[in-house]
């Protein structure tokens, strides 16, 4: 009406007009249903893939939102056949990874870069701290670059402290 045509002259039976509506819209939706498959599967091979992934790099990666797809993660896990990994440990695991690439990039490195590096506390992430990271990552542990603080054998010690007292004794 408001582009003062007549519909009549566009469509020649309103039967037949309405059958392939009703056709199209069909195919729509085994479309849409073909692709809301295929999404669940790209999600499902990404888990897979990388179960360390996160919500964001998924949806970056399917330019999807997961929500429409599945309930929550732990969903898309058990669909993946995988164990279920949580927020916290998902977490430690990457930081984990983290570390152990620096330190196959950069073996001579301390803890203190390490930890500033990758933005972590390596005593933390791992049971024996860095001496277990660099056995993961299998490189040997760059023991010249420890520096001994203080005194390292009780010797040097012992005589240390009967100078200080000495010394303290005569002033």
């Amino acid at each position: 009406k408001n582009k003062k045509i007549r519909p009549k002259k566009f469509i020649k039976d309103i039967k037949k007009f309405y059958a392939e509506r009703k056709a199209a819209r069909l195919l729509n939706q085994q479309l849409r249903s073909i692709n809301r498959e295929n999404k669940k599967k790209e999600i499902i091979e990404l888990i897979k893939g990388d179960p360390l992934i996160t919500i964001p790099e998924i949806i970056e990666k399917t330019r999807t939102r997961i929500d429409n797809y599945f309930k929550n993660m732990k969903e898309i896990y058990d669909k993946a056949r995988i164990e279920f990994i949580g927020g916290h440990e998902k977490q430690r695991l990457r930081k984990k990874r983290l570390v152990l690439e620096y330190i196959n990039k950069n073996p001579l490195s301390t803890q203190r870069e390490i930890n500033k590096v990758c933005k972590t506390h390596v005593q933390e992430i791992f049971n024996d701290g860095i001496f277990e990271a660099y056995n993961l990552a299998g490189v040997n542990f760059p023991y010249e670059r420890l520096s001994l603080y203080g005194a390292a054998t009780k010797e040097i010690r012992k005589r240390s402290e009967n100078f200080e007292d000495l010394i303290s004794t005569k002033l």
